[in-house]
């Protein structure tokens, strides 16, 4: 004899015997039904030979002298009938469905000359009758902690109700064998209400003296409504847990939903004592709950808003992380129905219906920690106002490319130079196109907003009183940055690694931060907005970016993929290398589980072993770098695809077409078309060529305002001439 396993979800003893599964025609011959650690399993009578086969025991190796058992819940999930069972009408609500009350009888001078709507009237009083019984019920019984008379009168109570029910039953009978009713159809419905009603009573009062404390008779009564093969060890649980059967009804509808929680995210729930607001959440985000997705952050008081990125809108808070550490938090709440997934993310292999955002940000920190990068801000899932999502620990410094209001740190002597003349401020920051500043201790404030019409989820303008809707928002724009500076090249090109490892298809300039010192010095970087990582075709570490994918796939043409990666770097500094060298695909998957889908999770292990193929051959090369000092040589430069300006290749292709006699129509068609191939060359290179080439571009365009943090200081110099109102 064995335990045999009959779902999907094996507990930790199945788990560890279990080595493989077949029909269960191939497992033997079921025996019956019994009990393993409080689990629910069937007895199947099969060889032990066929176990020892299973535990691929060596042949030199005794099997175990006592019978080894599996176990899995048999329990089968509640069925949609009896998710959707009704509890009887009342007597008001019977009328209500039929749509009028039994017809009076007939009487003169008080004596009843022709009865009306007998079986009408029959059927209610026994309606009647059921509900009188049951409301016995309503006062919290605990037959567990009542004496022998107590538990006596109790069945006797349930078994009056199973009579009532009978009562009612024949009546109902009576009224569809009448050859005159006219309410047939609602009777009969009600008929089959009352006979699944009895056999719910039925086998509660079957099962009522094996009752624990703390389990009423009506706990019993209504979890056999909603999940009749529930053991009497699973009641107790659900009730200790908190559960009462109209909630555990709800929990397990949602699983219908096709794209919502399934049967095992059910029972994880119930192990992780969820409520069902917290289930609901799961359900609405349709994020797996799993041990892997459990919420470990904490969020308490009022939201600010924040921003809006590609996905979701962000709003900022205080949290306290799972470690006890708090911090001001970045909260996005998981959307998965926005229709953004139709680009990058969608060929990347990010599933549409499930893309489970926020597991992608929380497994991106994991990795930034266990490589030690120290890139990615710490990031954990968090249920806050009905709704699961991640809480990043907010970044500091602001990104190279911005959307919307931003601050600088300002020198202190520039700042008491603006201080002292703030008309300089305003001309300075007009002339750069920008809206207007302020100045906030030594933080320049920018204001970068304009007003324009509003738009829906849809796309769709909003209107109002037949005019658009306006409001404040953010503007593209620029934030000069120093790509010379070595701390610069070494965090953003350490990001570019552990994007290659996460698959990330998508950061761009506003999806990183530099946190700078307020003479501009590079101190560290963060990347943000981590959702489109781990897509499951990503299985190269080179296909981040648009050649790169379609290289992997084997796609000629320079198609947009919406991509915005970038190749491996060609060089690494020594402890990204270490890193990257000792991680192990054991390490992955264990950061990866619960969180992400199995071909996920192999995907990035294909990912890893790219790179630590590329790393072997930087090392052999010797690129890979010790110093910090030498990320400013002109060796990296060229090993990070810095090659010429922009700027100087724009004058060289205009010196030699104006050679050729072309007009100045032709040049400046040439000219635009090699701006646009030196745009998607950048997005085929390494984070730091890439950002360089597209700043240099913009600065010969003006195609967004810029602050360059480079005529700060620029501001102290006795000869410079400061900007007045006619420069703006």
């Amino acid at each position: 004899m064995s335990y045999i396993p009959t779902n999907n979800s094996p507990s930790p003893l199945a788990s560890t015997l279990l080595q493989g599964q077949r029909p269960l025609e191939e497992q033997g011959q079921v025996q019956g039904v019994g009990q393993l650690d409080g689990q629910v399993v069937q007895i199947v009578d099969r060889p032990d030979t066929q176990l020892q086969a299973e535990l691929l025991l060596p042949p030199d190796q005794e099997p175990p002298r006592q019978p080894i058992h599996q176990a899995r819940l048999v329990a089968t999930p509640p069925d949609a009938r009896t998710l959707g069972r009704e509890t009887l009408p009342s007597r008001e609500a019977l009328i209500d469905r039929i749509g009028a009350p039994p017809k009076t009888d007939i009487t003169f001078l008080g004596l009843t000359l022709h009865k009306m709507s007998t079986g009408y009237k029959d059927v209610l009083n026994k309606l009647d009758a059921y509900h009188a019984v049951l409301e016995r019920f309503n006062a919290p019984r605990n037959l567990g902690e009542a004496g022998d008379a107590q538990l006596e009168q109790d069945v006797n109570l349930l078994a009056d109700l199973r009579e009532a029910l009978v009562a009612l039953e024949n009546s109902l009978a009576a009224y569809e064998a009448g050859g005159s009713h006219t309410h047939k159809d609602t009777m009969r419905t009600l008929l089959g209400q009352v006979r699944e009603e009895r056999a719910v009573m039925s086998e509660t009062l079957d099962r009522a003296d094996g009752l624990r404390p703390g389990v009423t008779l009506n706990d019993l009564i209504g979890f056999q409504r909603v999940h009749p093969s529930l053991s009497l060890d699973e009641v107790e649980t659900l009730v200790q847990k908190g559960w009462n059967a109209q909630d555990y009804g709800a929990m397990w509808q949602m699983t219908l939903d096709p794209h919502g929680i399934t049967e095992n995210d059910v029972r994880k729930a119930v192990r992780l004592d969820y409520d069902l607001a917290t289930v609901r959440a799961y359900h609405a985000a349709r994020m797996p709950i799993t041990d892997g997705s459990r919420a470990g952050a904490k969020m308490g008081g009022e939201l600010t808003p924040l921003g809006k990125g590609a996905i979701n809108s962000v709003s900022k808070g205080q949290a306290e992380l799972s470690d006890g550490t708090r911090i001001t938090g970045v909260f996005k709440a998981e959307r998965p129905s926005t229709g953004a997934l139709a680009g990058a993310g969608l060929t990347a292999g990010i599933d549409e219906n499930r893309p489970n955002w926020a597991p992608r940000n929380v497994v991106t920190s994991r990795l930034d920690q266990r490589l030690g990068l120290n890139i990615i801000p710490r990031t954990e899932i968090v249920v806050h106002g009905g709704q699961v999502g991640s809480v990043m620990e907010l970044a500091k410094g602001v990104s190279p490319q911005i959307n919307g209001n931003f601050s600088m740190p300002l020198p202190p002597q520039v700042a008491q130079l603006l201080r002292e003349r703030p008309e300089v401020l305003t001309a300075y920051i007009q002339s750069k196109g920008f809206e207007g500043g302020e100045l906030v201790g030594d933080t320049l404030k920018v204001i970068n907003e304009e007003l324009r019409g509003t738009l829906d989820e849809e796309g769709m303008p909003i209107i109002e009183n037949d005019q658009i809707v306006q409001t404040l928002q953010g503007r593209d724009g620029m934030v000069s940055t120093n790509f010379d500076d070595p701390v610069l090249r070494r965090e953003l090109t350490k990001l570019q690694w552990l994007d290659a490892l996460t698959g990330q298809v998508d950061r761009h300039g506003q999806n990183y931060f530099i946190e700078r010192t307020p003479d501009g010095a590079t101190v560290a970087i963060q990347g943000i907005d981590n959702d489109m990582a781990f897509g499951a075709r990503i299985t190269n570490a080179n296909a981040t970016s648009n050649a790169g994918f379609r290289e992997l796939i084997g796609e000629d043409g320079h198609r947009d993929l919406g991509f915005k990666g970038g190749r491996l770097p060609g060089v690494v500094d020594r402890g990204t290398f270490n890193a990257l060298m000792a991680l192990t695909p054991e390490q992955v998957q264990a950061d990866c589980e619960g969180l992400l889908k199995p071909d996920e999770i192999a995907a990035t292990q294909a990912r890893l072993a790219h790179i630590q193929q590329h790393l072997g051959d930087l090392a052999r090369d010797g690129c890979v770098i010790d110093s910090a000092d030498d990320w400013s040589q002109p060796e990296v430069t060229r090993l990070l695809g810095m090659g010429d300006r922009p700027g100087d290749r724009i004058e060289r292709l205009r010196d030699e077409l104006a050679g050729q006699g072309k007009s100045e129509h032709a040049i400046d068609t040439e000219i635009k078309h090699l701006k646009t191939r030196m745009e998607r060359e950048a997005y085929s290179q390494g984070y730091v060529a890439r950002d360089w080439v597209l700043q240099e571009l913009n600065r010969l365009d003006s195609m967004a305002p810029m602050l360059d943090v480079n005529d700060f200081a620029a501001l102290l110099t006795p000869s410079q001439t400061l900007p007045t109102a006619q420069d703006a």
